[in-house]
């Protein structure tokens, strides 16, 4: 372990009850003491909030497909305080939105196509303020920025890209940091988009180096063996990059330079299918961690 940065942690069961075998976790959004899940196969929002019990479903919390807005293919925690009363904002496939609210009503709109039509929205980030919508459908093969205001994005969105436009339609997820915007392939590698500044472009480097400075580790795309899913960019006072590895159960832990640092794996096998959903609370400490309907949390050292 020592030699591979392996770093074991102690998970335990986060859900009291458990949900039920219908659910595919598909998305973690940590949020003080409650807990969003995005189901994958329902495309609803799942809330829980943590009680001396551990964390209970909130049966009136609804947050779903509805007579407007399909399934959610992914979603974003918004700011507290924002004019609508939203905890998260969802999107379908059609470019549909959905805002969620505790003890009220959800919220529908439809945010601006660029160019009339939706490829496929595949991902969400919001970052300083604004929306990014990862679009890898072919004949979109686009990152869209939103800016946003209160929470609202009404105006048509910025091509985040320059003259470098990487390939996009195995992209799955990605994280928006200060100086880059990490796009993460079905097949485990990442592209790399350093953002412009002043009369700089934006370039994108694909795939990415992960650097790795263990024993007989070298720069490579990919570390061998590992498949990476899911990929979170945790803010200030510790910036980093993580990793979902579902071929498995582990997190890793990067710098935003790409360069390892450790890995998460749990103390004992954890029961359910392979790794579906991770999230980092950065102020918590929690880690949580899907094995699609079964959810664990453990809290790092």
């Amino acid at each position: 372990d020592a030699r591979d940065g392996i770093v074991r942690v102690e998970f335990q069961p986060a859900i009291y009850g458990g949900l039920t075998k219908q659910i595919s976790v598909r998305a973690i959004l940590p949020d003080g003491d409650a807990l969003y899940l995005l189901d994958g196969n329902s495309g609803a929002v799942v809330r829980a909030e943590l009680t001396s019990r551990g964390y209970q479903v909130d049966a009136s919390f609804r947050c779903g497909p509805t007579p407007r807005v399909g399934k959610l293919v992914d979603v974003v925690l918004l700011p507290m305080g924002n004019s609508l009363n939203a905890v998260l904002l969802g999107v379908d496939t059609d470019g549909n939105l959905l805002y969620c609210r505790v003890g009220e009503s959800a919220l529908e709109a439809v945010l601006p196509s660029p160019n009339g039509n939706w490829g496929g929205p595949q991902a969400l980030d919001f970052y300083a303020g604004n929306l990014y919508l990862l679009d890898p459908h072919p004949r979109a093969n686009a990152v869209w920025v939103y800016p946003g205001q209160d929470a609202s994005f009404r105006g048509l969105p910025v091509f985040f890209f320059d003259n470098e436009i990487p390939v996009l339609e195995t992209a799955v997820d990605m994280a928006r940091t200060p100086d880059d915007l990490f796009l993460l392939h079905a097949d485990g590698h990442l592209t790399r988009c350093t953002v412009g500044r002043g009369e700089a472009e934006t370039r994108c480097a694909d795939p990415a180096p992960l650097r790795d400075d263990r024993p007989e580790g070298a720069a490579e795309p990919a570390f061998a063996g590992a498949h990476f899913a899911a990929i979170q960019y945790v803010s200030p006072p510790d910036p980093a990059l993580y990793l979902l590895d579902d071929a498995r159960q582990a997190v890793y832990l990067f710098s935003l330079q790409l360069r390892f640092l450790r890995q998460y794996r749990s103390l004992y096998p954890l029961e359910g299918s392979a790794p579906t959903a991770f999230a980092v609370d950065n102020l918590s400490r929690r880690l949580f961690l899907a094995l699609g309907n079964e959810v664990y949390y453990t809290v790092l050292p």
